[in-house]
């Protein structure tokens, strides 16, 4: 992996949530980002203690939103203090992601509508797709 990405500090999750370790390219509208995963990440070791050592398919489909969630932001579309949540999610799992492996997600807007945004992408491992997520994200209910 190349030099850590300051960009993704603009998401608001934690070192230790973040699905993203590097933006790959950005254009409007349009994101890829990259994790990779090791055989001795502790998610990725209890996963299946005796293997095979799959990357969690809530893994990738957390890397696609993490990415549509900062597209939004690097777009103006929302702020670095926003948090949002899932409102929906669908997701395809075409194969399984092994790891050591980096995860590649290709992530694209598809419609901003009363403040929530409209995602779609896919995984890819090896330079196959490993899974094709839909998604909403919608603001965060304020605390009282």
């Amino acid at each position: 992996m190349s030099e850590r990405d300051d960009r993704i500090d603009l998401l608001p999750h934690g070192p230790a949530a973040r699905m993203i370790e590097r933006v790959r390219a950005h254009w409007p509208g349009r994101i890829e980002t990259e994790m990779s995963w090791s055989r001795r990440d502790a998610a990725i070791a209890a996963h299946f203690p005796v293997g095979p050592t799959v990357v969690p398919g809530v893994f990738l489909a957390e890397q696609v939103a993490q990415s549509a969630l900062l597209l939004a932001v690097l777009d103006g579309l929302a702020s670095a203090r926003d948090l949002f949540v899932l409102g929906h999610l669908r997701c395809d799992f075409v194969r399984p992601a092994l790891a050591p492996c980096i995860v590649l997600a290709r992530v694209m807007l598809t419609a901003q509508v009363r403040g929530s945004v409209g995602f779609h992408g896919e995984c890819l491992s090896g330079g196959e797709i490993v899974a094709r997520i839909k998604g909403v994200a919608t603001p965060a209910p304020v605390a009282s």
